[in-house]
């Protein structure tokens, strides 16, 4: 039977393409709950309007609140055991709960503009707070889902001036709507470019809903703990929370369903995972030329905690970018060598940098004609040892090193001096010829990571110089 589109819109009835399954699944596995070194506590009693929230208020004196009604549980709490006073607004009541002690109620919804009824939340921060101490605040919202377009119309400044924020996200079945799910997918990466899930809970105030294969609470509380504040261990696996109480005491609670959290679908490729196979027993890599981080998704279908780092600001700006929704992996902008403050003229390659070298080519171009330098940039070195102290990177997170340097392989080692102590796998790209001229051959870094007791576990040709001579990936181990 074919359905007559334009007289089911003269009935009122529109029909259209559900979002993609693939869209949604995404945006859910973005959402995975993180463990971080900060414990989560209750606040706000055992039932509706209770929160799960990082320990980490230290220092905070103002919770914003919107969408109080006529129960303030969270806010009582957190002001009796923290002494953190809450401002409210809403505009569904006429005052604030009498018992609560307040710091201000505001009659006006929250929402994407300024009128009689509404406020946003950018003119609210104004009008209660002096914002020019610089101190953090804590969001708690709820607002029947106009959470999407509140958070569209709040500048990133203000957001970041939540250290955590808790929110009640609404109106799930209407993702398999196309364009409400563009909105949802905005507001979601706006949100995650500064903060991670540290909680996700559905709401037992409704069934789960199936968008087309994709199961999702309707309702479901998320909490998010500033990225500056984190200390990333890996994804949460159990589910429930052992705080975790549903929102309605006479209904059974929800568990957050498994394809929210995973685990994650192992790749596809043969090639790719038997290259990266030797992950699999540790809990984080460091890798250097992220170039545009095309290994993400491997690196976290496997759960690793990743430090990205890239030479080229312009590239490790769009891998910060593309890493908003991977809550364990952050990109440092750094060109690694064996000396400190160092200007190198840096030469950008035309294969979207991926050739990119402080050394110029030699017998590279004989591989690879098409590949030239159309940039040259100048950057100022660091060594890994001295990033490592400045950026307070722990180590004891990371037991595997990545390489894909052009050439630099060996210096980038000499940086980090003893800290490759904490390695227990090194993969490099290295030919066993000069492909860059004064760059590293293969010979050269194995004999430097001899030294440290790593021997080679394995080599992959994937390409041959015509006079002999291989170009591999290789991996070096040590018991």
């Amino acid at each position: 039977m074919t359905i007559d589109s334009r007289k089911l819109l003269e009935k009122g009835v529109f029909v259209g393409r559900m979002t993609d399954r693939s869209a949604l699944d995404a945006l859910a596995m973005a959402l995975r709950p993180v463990r971080t070194a900060h414990s989560l506590i209750r606040y706000g009693g055992e039932s509706d309007g209770g929160y799960l929230v990082p320990d980490d208020l230290e220092g905070i004196e103002v919770c914003f609140s919107p969408g109080v009604g006529e129960i303030a549980h969270f806010e009582e709490d957190l002001l009796q055991r923290t002494g953190i006073v809450s401002h409210l607004t809403d505009a569904s009541v006429v005052r604030a709960p009498a018992s609560l002690k307040k710091k201000s109620f505001l009659r006006r919804y929250l929402g994407c503009l300024d009128s009689d009824t509404h406020i946003t939340l950018d003119s609210w921060m104004k009008r209660v707070e002096d914002l020019s101490t610089g101190q953090d605040f804590i969001l708690q919202m709820d607002i029947e889902g106009s959470e999407y377009l509140s958070i569209l119309a709040t500048p990133e400044h203000q957001l970041r001036r939540f250290r955590v924020i808790l929110l009640e996200i609404h109106d799930v079945k209407a993702w398999g709507n196309p364009p409400f799910f563009g909105i949802v997918k905005a507001f979601f990466d706006k949100l995650l470019q500064h903060f991670v899930v540290v909680h996700n809970h559905p709401n037992n105030c409704c069934p789960l809903v199936n968008l087309g294969g994709f199961v999702a609470p309707e309702v479901f509380e998320l909490t998010l703990h500033r990225k500056d504040r984190v200390k990333a261990l890996g994804y949460a696996s159990s589910f429930p929370h052992p705080l975790d109480r549903g929102n309605l005491d006479n209904v059974r609670d929800l568990v957050l369903p498994r394809n929210w959290w995973g685990p994650v679908a192992a790749p596809e490729s043969g090639k790719v995972t038997s290259q990266f196979d030797f992950l699999a027993g540790v809990s984080g890599v460091i890798h250097v030329g992220a170039n545009a981080g095309q290994e993400r998704d491997i690196y976290d279908s496997l759960g690793l905690t990743v430090l990205w780092v890239e030479a080229i600001p312009a590239l490790a700006r769009k891998v910060r970018r593309t890493l908003a929704s991977y809550p364990l992996q952050e990109c440092i902008e750094c060109l690694l060598t064996d000396q400190d403050g160092k200007d190198y003229p840096f030469n950008v390659s035309n294969n979207y940098g991926a050739s990119s070298s402080i050394y110029d080519f030699a017998l590279h171009k004989d591989l690879w004609p098409s590949v030239v330098f159309v940039e040259k940039i100048m950057l100022r070195s660091r060594t890994f040892e001295k990033l490592a102290h400045e950026r307070h990177i722990d180590m004891s997170m990371y037991a595997a090193l990545v390489l894909d340097v052009q050439g630099s392989e060996l210096l980038v080692l000499k940086g980090f001096g003893r800290l490759i102590d904490s390695m227990k796998f090194v993969l490099v790209e290295a030919a066993e010829f000069e492909a860059y001229a004064g760059g590293c051959r293969l010979d050269q870094l194995t004999e430097y990571l001899a030294a440290f007791g790593f021997r080679e576990l394995r080599k992959t040709e994937f390409a041959r110089h015509p006079t002999g001579g291989a170009y591999s990936d290789v991996l070096f181990g040590r018991d």
